[in-house]
């Protein structure tokens, strides 16, 4: 009996984490309502937003949401990042798109699955910059979505 309890927990306690990734790497939906001149009024907005990208250090990046995830939420979430660091580690989502770790559970930069085969080329140890949109730290560290080696 206590063996079958055992596994029962196991079980969920994958499937807990099963879950919690997947909401870490499943982009945002979001929606927006209100008038046409309010959609316009942001356009301009969101277009400049998306031209400057921030440039810092993955190590720094993960600082920064170790420090204060909520300070961290409203400079650099949804925004486009530039960041350099070495590659600890490699691996795929559970919906199959390539990624690399910058550290231990620090920052997590997720590519599409059409670049597997450059991240093939890579190793660990390698400096390396991307360019990505950070996606917040669902899981304490950042996950950086949509990458692109530069």
């Amino acid at each position: 009996m206590k063996k079958t309890i055992k596994k029962v927990f196991i079980i969920l306690g994958i499937l807990f984490v099963v879950i919690i990734i997947i909401a870490a790497v499943s982009p945002s939906k979001k929606t927006t309502t209100g008038n046409t001149e309010s959609a316009n009024t942001q356009a301009p907005a969101k277009t400049a937003e998306t031209e400057s990208i921030i440039k810092i250090s993955a190590q720094d990046l993960y600082q920064a949401y170790k420090d204060n995830a909520v300070a961290a939420d409203q400079k650099y979430k949804d925004k486009q990042v530039e960041v350099t660091g070495t590659i600890y580690d490699f691996g795929t989502d559970v919906f199959g798109h390539p990624y690399f770790t910058f550290g231990m559970l620090e920052t997590q930069a997720v590519f599409g699955q059409n670049a597997a085969s450059q991240l093939a080329n890579l190793q660990k140890g390698q400096a390396v910059t991307v360019q990505c949109t950070v996606s917040g730290a669902p899981l304490t560290y950042p996950i950086l979505e949509n990458c692109q080696l530069k």
